[in-house]
């Protein structure tokens, strides 16, 4: 059976959006969440999650996503994950590449091919997310211990804590998920 013949899994509200997007595409079972911040002064998803949701569409094949005119009811169904190489700029959603990382290390494991996840953004991490080196000291040896002996998670370049984006010269961070 496939995922859009399943009926929806619906849900209500912003908690754990990106833990309920990626066990949707585990499962692959579609997904409704309604009233996402419906009450809020700015209903909707806000633009780290909608960061998210068309980072896990680059991941996937063959996904279904309806996001309605407010931001406040997103629809997921999800495909295919087709590995391969991804590279996504976390930078204008505002959260470092520790945030995006951490959701996806999951669905690594899991591709047709072999991932190569580039990352651009703050690789120093905030009060809501690790940062990229800490993912690479501590999630990245439980990959290897789950069966994915070449997984890496390397740091092309380093963004200070306080860098101005609008700067001249500015250089955002880089990671690279690496995943077989």
């Amino acid at each position: 059976m496939t995922s859009a013949a399943r009926p929806p899994l619906r849900f209500s509200g912003a908690r754990d959006v990106r833990a309920r997007l990626v066990l949707a595409t585990l499962a692959r079972r579609p997904v409704e969440i309604r009233r996402i911040r419906a009450d809020a002064e700015r209903p909707g998803l806000r633009k780290d999650e909608a960061s998210f949701v068309r980072l896990l569409d680059k991941l996937t094949s063959g996904s279904r996503i309806s996001i309605d005119e407010t931001g406040a009811t997103l629809r997921y169904a999800p495909g295919s994950l087709t590995g391969g190489p991804v590279e996504h700029d976390c930078g204008p959603s505002g959260r470092p590449v520790g945030w995006f990382l951490a959701a996806l290390l999951p669905l690594a494991p899991f591709g047709a091919r072999p991932l190569s996840l580039t990352l651009t953004g703050k690789t120093c991490g905030d009060r809501g997310a690790r940062s990229a080196d800490a993912l690479a000291r501590c999630a990245v040896p439980l990959l290897k211990a789950f069966g994915c002996a070449g997984a890496a998670l390397e740091l092309g370049r380093r963004e200070a804590p306080g860098a101005d984006r609008s700067a001249a010269g500015y250089m955002p961070g880089r990671a690279t998920l690496r995943c077989p």
